[in-house]
């Protein structure tokens, strides 16, 4: 007999990418950060009846197509990427919105003549790679994708204006994460609550990357939707079981603060107080199969409308005009950082968002404008996230 009942602060999510279209269980590894308020919920079809007879006592409505979502928010934290495989908690979660990871290298520089841009492409004798953190000239490193590996001890010059003197090779120093429409990467996730065990495949998210104020914790806020697992005519959907044992598997690393965050608006540094939203504007839908036991194959993703939202100090029209880039559509580069420690920091790219919306705010007597910025581009262009 239990002391208690089944309590609700006793929490586990595991995610997987599958290899197949068949639920494939997560391991231990996989687990998420929990923050409080997580919850998983099923979600049936339900088929309403509705029978002609003598009296107005209505008929047993049926469930139809079972599916479920698991919701949830963690903390965005880092790892050790210096083995050249270690790949941030989310990887998973990214890949699943098609968000895939490329590697990124560090070269180490004595001396930065002429700072390098993000997307600029460096050389030296042999190597060739793209830049991807904008430099300054206290820097110790220049971080790229190479694309051809070889870089040493060297001059390294930049097609845009970067020039800087390498002393080594190139070294694994994170990951670069960009959108590729043509992948399909689909999930299995085992919702655990206190000894409830829940099963759900062919599972993708919505997702939404954000931080409340200045000083706060940048967060993931995701939506798993998945169709329930059935094994031996038996949905797996708070079944009784027993809590993965997590135990040396919990990540131990503290989460960047969004200071010092270099945020910036096509070269306009504003001051930035609070709100940084990255919602990638996912659309998904479900994929009915009466082939299958749970009458839907799984979801997939069917388009993306990805925007930044941010609060920021009114400027001057000199300072950055703002009104006039909105009417005109202009293409604006934006960046945004969570962190400075070596791998645990996060960078945020828009090469060529667009305003989409600026509403004037009050703070406190002070007018504010919450703009809004979408992410446009061409052939899968419009966002990069590094973690290094």
């Amino acid at each position: 007999m239990s002391c208690n009942g089944k309590r609700s602060n006793i929490k586990n999510l595991l995610v997987t990418a599958q290899a197949g279209d068949v639920f494939e269980a997560p391991t231990a590894s996989e687990n998420f950060r929990l923050d409080n308020g997580y919850a998983s919920q099923a979600t049936p079809e339900v088929i309403a009846r509705d029978i002609l007879k003598s009296s107005f006592t209505p008929d047993v409505d049926l469930t139809g197509i079972k599916v479920a979502t698991m919701t949830g928010q963690s903390e965005m934290f880092g790892a050790d990427y210096s083995d050249g495989t270690t790949k941030p908690w989310f990887n998973d979660l990214f890949g699943s919105v098609q968000l895939l990871p490329t590697k990124v290298s560090a070269i180490p520089v004595s001396a930065i003549a002429s700072d390098f841009v993000n997307g600029e492409i460096v050389t030296g004798a042999t190597g060739v790679g793209r830049v991807v953190i904008p430099t300054e000239s206290t820097d110790t490193n220049i971080y790229v994708v190479a694309t051809t590996t070889g870089f040493t001890a060297e001059t390294i010059t930049g097609d845009i204006a970067g020039s800087a003197t390498a002393t080594g090779v190139e070294v694994d120093a994170g990951w670069s994460y960009k959108f590729d429409s043509s992948s399909c990467i689909r999930l299995s996730a085992q919702s655990e609550e206190d000894g409830l065990i829940s099963q759900v495949y062919n599972a993708v998210p919505t997702m939404t990357i954000a931080c409340e104020e200045a000083g706060q914790l940048p967060k993931i806020t995701y939506e798993i939707s998945g169709v329930i697992n059935t094994v031996a005519d038996v949905e797996q959907w708070m079944r009784d079981g027993s809590m993965t044992d997590l135990t040396g598997f919990r990540s131990e690393v503290l989460p960047p603060r969004w200071v010092d965050a270099r945020n910036e608006v096509e070269g306009w540094t504003p001051v930035t107080d609070s709100t940084f939203t990255l919602d990638l504007g996912v659309a998904k839908k479900l994929n009915p199969d009466a082939n299958n036991v749970a009458g839907a194959e799984g979801y997939g993703l069917t388009g993306r409308s990805g925007t930044i939202a941010t609060r920021v100090n009114t400027p001057t029209n000199v300072e950055f005009d703002f009104v006039q880039k909105w009417f005109n559509a202009d293409a604006l580069s934006y960046q945004n950082r969570f962190g400075q420690e070596v791998n645990n920091t996060f960078w945020i790219f828009g090469p060529t968002a667009r305003i989409e919306n600026a509403t004037a705010v009050d703070a406190e007597g002070e007018m504010k404008q919450e703009l809004q910025l979408k992410l446009t581009g061409q052939d899968d262009q419009e966002l990069e996230i590094v973690c290094i």
